[in-house]
Protein backbone atom coordinates (compact mmCIF):
# COMPACT_ATOMS: atom_id res chain seq x y z
CA UNK A 1 0.00 0.00 0.00
CA UNK A 2 1.21 2.91 -1.20
CA UNK A 3 1.81 6.18 1.67
CA UNK A 4 -1.41 8.75 0.07
CA UNK A 5 -3.39 5.62 0.53
CA UNK A 6 -2.57 4.66 4.54
CA UNK A 7 -3.23 8.31 5.19
CA UNK A 8 -6.31 8.31 3.41
CA UNK A 9 -6.91 5.12 5.44
CA UNK A 10 -5.67 6.46 8.58
CA UNK A 11 -8.28 9.92 8.41
CA UNK A 12 -11.05 7.44 7.22
CA UNK A 13 -10.38 5.68 10.26
CA UNK A 14 -9.79 8.56 12.51
CA UNK A 15 -13.19 10.37 11.12
CA UNK A 16 -15.47 6.92 11.58
CA UNK A 17 -14.02 6.80 15.38
CA UNK A 18 -15.05 10.19 16.29
CA UNK A 19 -18.57 9.76 14.77
CA UNK A 20 -19.34 6.44 16.88
CA UNK A 21 -17.33 8.30 19.81
CA UNK A 22 -19.67 11.10 19.40
CA UNK A 23 -22.74 9.15 18.85
CA UNK A 24 -21.72 6.72 22.17
CA UNK A 25 -20.80 10.14 24.28
CA UNK A 26 -24.88 11.37 23.32
CA UNK A 27 -26.28 8.03 24.12
CA UNK A 28 -24.24 7.78 27.05
CA UNK A 29 -26.05 11.05 28.49
CA UNK A 30 -29.91 10.90 26.49
CA UNK A 31 -30.54 7.09 26.37
CA UNK A 32 -28.28 4.91 28.46
CA UNK A 33 -29.43 6.57 31.71
CA UNK A 34 -33.51 5.40 30.51
CA UNK A 35 -32.26 2.33 29.89
CA UNK A 36 -31.67 1.97 26.55
CA UNK A 37 -28.60 0.05 24.72
CA UNK A 38 -26.31 1.53 22.49
CA UNK A 39 -26.22 -0.93 19.24
CA UNK A 40 -29.54 -1.33 18.83
CA UNK A 41 -30.52 2.51 19.61
CA UNK A 42 -28.29 3.91 16.67
CA UNK A 43 -31.27 4.50 14.30
CA UNK A 44 -32.89 6.34 16.90
CA UNK A 45 -30.19 8.16 17.67
CA UNK A 46 -29.96 9.36 14.05
CA UNK A 47 -33.57 10.66 14.10
CA UNK A 48 -33.35 12.22 16.68
CA UNK A 49 -29.86 14.07 16.06
CA UNK A 50 -32.42 15.17 12.94
CA UNK A 51 -35.46 16.18 14.48
CA UNK A 52 -32.67 18.26 16.91
CA UNK A 53 -31.10 19.68 14.04
CA UNK A 54 -34.25 20.45 12.43
CA UNK A 55 -35.72 22.35 15.60
CA UNK A 56 -32.39 24.06 16.01
CA UNK A 57 -32.14 25.56 12.38
CA UNK A 58 -36.12 26.50 12.91
CA UNK A 59 -37.44 23.80 10.62
CA UNK A 60 -40.89 22.45 12.27
CA UNK A 61 -40.46 18.80 13.40
CA UNK A 62 -42.41 16.64 11.87
CA UNK A 63 -41.79 13.02 10.45
CA UNK A 64 -42.27 13.32 6.75
CA UNK A 65 -39.50 15.83 6.51
CA UNK A 66 -36.92 13.98 8.64
CA UNK A 67 -37.77 10.79 6.73
CA UNK A 68 -36.92 12.79 3.47
CA UNK A 69 -33.72 14.10 5.02
CA UNK A 70 -32.75 10.42 6.27
CA UNK A 71 -34.09 9.02 3.21
CA UNK A 72 -35.67 6.86 5.76
CA UNK A 73 -39.71 5.19 5.89
CA UNK A 74 -42.11 7.98 7.04
CA UNK A 75 -43.83 5.33 9.39
CA UNK A 76 -39.85 3.95 10.85
CA UNK A 77 -39.09 8.11 11.51
CA UNK A 78 -43.10 8.36 13.33
CA UNK A 79 -42.19 5.42 15.54
CA UNK A 80 -39.12 6.66 16.28
CA UNK A 81 -40.59 10.40 17.48
CA UNK A 82 -43.32 8.51 19.36
CA UNK A 83 -40.13 6.45 21.18
CA UNK A 84 -38.64 10.15 21.56
CA UNK A 85 -41.98 11.46 23.04
CA UNK A 86 -42.16 7.94 25.85
CA UNK A 87 -38.83 8.41 26.70
CA UNK A 88 -39.26 12.53 27.53
CA UNK A 89 -36.84 13.82 25.66
CA UNK A 90 -39.52 15.27 23.00
CA UNK A 91 -43.23 15.97 23.18
CA UNK A 92 -45.99 16.97 20.54
CA UNK A 93 -46.44 20.35 20.48
CA UNK A 94 -50.13 22.23 19.79
CA UNK A 95 -49.92 22.50 16.00
CA UNK A 96 -49.08 18.81 16.34
CA UNK A 97 -45.25 19.32 15.68
CA UNK A 98 -42.58 17.75 17.92
CA UNK A 99 -40.23 19.92 20.20
CA UNK A 100 -37.84 19.07 22.26
CA UNK A 101 -38.64 18.76 26.20
CA UNK A 102 -38.07 21.88 28.06
CA UNK A 103 -34.81 20.37 29.75
CA UNK A 104 -33.76 20.12 26.21
CA UNK A 105 -34.22 23.45 25.10
CA UNK A 106 -32.31 24.75 27.52
CA UNK A 107 -28.85 23.06 26.06
CA UNK A 108 -27.08 25.92 24.15
CA UNK A 109 -27.67 24.65 20.03
CA UNK A 110 -25.85 27.73 18.56
CA UNK A 111 -22.86 26.87 20.39
CA UNK A 112 -23.21 22.39 20.01
CA UNK A 113 -23.03 23.42 16.33
CA UNK A 114 -19.81 25.92 16.33
CA UNK A 115 -18.28 23.37 18.51
CA UNK A 116 -19.31 20.19 15.91
CA UNK A 117 -17.96 22.58 13.00
CA UNK A 118 -14.69 23.19 14.69
CA UNK A 119 -14.62 19.53 15.61
CA UNK A 120 -15.17 17.98 11.77
CA UNK A 121 -12.86 20.99 10.17
CA UNK A 122 -9.82 20.36 12.50
CA UNK A 123 -10.54 16.47 13.06
CA UNK A 124 -10.02 17.45 17.25
CA UNK A 125 -10.99 14.46 18.88
CA UNK A 126 -11.08 16.70 22.29
CA UNK A 127 -13.29 19.58 20.59
CA UNK A 128 -15.28 16.75 19.15
CA UNK A 129 -15.77 15.17 22.55
CA UNK A 130 -16.65 18.30 24.11
CA UNK A 131 -19.14 19.42 21.02
CA UNK A 132 -20.95 15.61 21.63
CA UNK A 133 -21.11 16.91 25.72
CA UNK A 134 -22.93 20.26 24.55
CA UNK A 135 -25.39 18.07 22.13
CA UNK A 136 -26.05 15.51 24.68
CA UNK A 137 -27.40 18.53 27.17
CA UNK A 138 -24.24 17.80 29.25
CA UNK A 139 -21.90 20.96 28.63
CA UNK A 140 -21.01 21.83 32.12
CA UNK A 141 -23.77 19.47 34.25
CA UNK A 142 -22.38 16.28 33.50
CA UNK A 143 -19.02 14.74 34.80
Amino acid sequence: MQREEMELLAVRATLWRMEIEILREIHRYRFARRGRRFGSDVELMIVYGAAIAHYGFGTPVRALPISRYLEMPRETVRRHMGRLVALGLFERAEDQTFVPTRELREVEIDRALRLLRQGTAGHDGDVAWSAARVVAGCDTRCP
